[in-house]
């Protein structure tokens, strides 16, 4: 993680030195994708090396909480930041900024200390991503319930990615610009945030397999009554109880996933969610 922080930080400084042509930008683009891909499965395995199984759905309650928290927070305070940035140095001021949150958060990762037991007799030959990739499929065909979460959360993560695109139209319906379709995004994100709290507090007492049926069920209820909304409040409402659906199904999810997969295959298992 650490690692793959300092190559997009670096990428991100390169940009005003490297010539300004689309090109350019598009091979500096899938770089950083490729590496974040590498990123985020590190990120979902590392969790449950810092914490105790007890507290794992608190831990990923938090991890829920912050992750959207930190969009709903960037998109208030991004444009401003950006601006600021480019009037300090308005060559590569957007750049440096970017970079240099990259390059804090490395800072923050090598802090986190990690108890992660590596066979390195594996790695003796060279590794083939695509035995690799096979066997964390192989794995998950044969454990029906892992592949039952990993669907559930396949299923939210297509939902979500779907939000920006239903709430521009819907913006149309509720009295909003196009432009403004950003507040029903982030209601959606703060009933996200609230069912991620109510779970850190009280979700080691309810039952978690069946938290994701309440979930689904609520979302798909909400998106039937999108179809009908004209206030812009009815429709904040409907977006913050679509996030705390989302809440249901993610946070039990990922600690389910978490708990059934060994150590030496999460990363595997969650190459394959994001």
């Amino acid at each position: 993680m650490v690692l793959a922080d300092l190559v997009r930080g670096s990428l991100i400084l390169l940009l005003p030195i490297l010539p300004r042509e689309f090109i350019v930008l598009l091979i500096i683009t899938f770089v950083i994708s490729t590496v974040t891909q590498a990123f985020a499965p590190a990120e979902q395995s590392a969790i449950p090396l810092v914490v105790r199984p007890e507290n794992l759905l608190t831990a990923n309650a938090l991890f829920a909480t912050s992750s959207t928290a930190s969009i709903i927070i960037g998109f208030a305070i991004g444009e401003p930041l950006l601006t600021a940035a480019s009037n300090i140095n308005k060559y590569a001021g957007q750049e440096i900024l970017l970079a240099s949150l990259y390059f804090i958060a490395a800072g923050l990762g090598q802090l986190v200390k990690v108890q992660e037991t590596i066979d390195t007799s594996k790695y003796t030959s060279r590794i083939n991503p695509w035995y690799e990739l096979k066997s964390g499929f192989r794995y998950l065909r044969t454990n029906k319930i892992l592949l039952s979460a990993m669907l559930q959360v396949a299923v939210l993560s297509f939902t979500i990615a779907a939000l920006p695109v239903l709430s521009i139209e819907l913006t149309k319906e509720v009295g909003l610009k196009p432009e403004q379709f950003g507040s029903l995004v982030a209601a959606a994100g703060i009933g996200l945030v609230f069912g991620a709290g109510v779970l850190g507090h009280w979700g080691g007492r309810l039952q978690q397999k069946i938290l994701p049926l309440f979930g689904f069920i609520g979302m798909s209820i909400v998106l039937a009554i999108f179809t009908f909304v004209n206030s812009v409040w009815l429709g904040i409402l409907c977006g913050a109880v679509l996030g705390f659906g989302a809440s249901l199904i993610a946070v039990p999810m990922q600690t389910l996933i978490q708990e059934k997969t060994p150590e030496s295959m999460r990363g595997k298992v969650f190459g394959f969610s994001e």
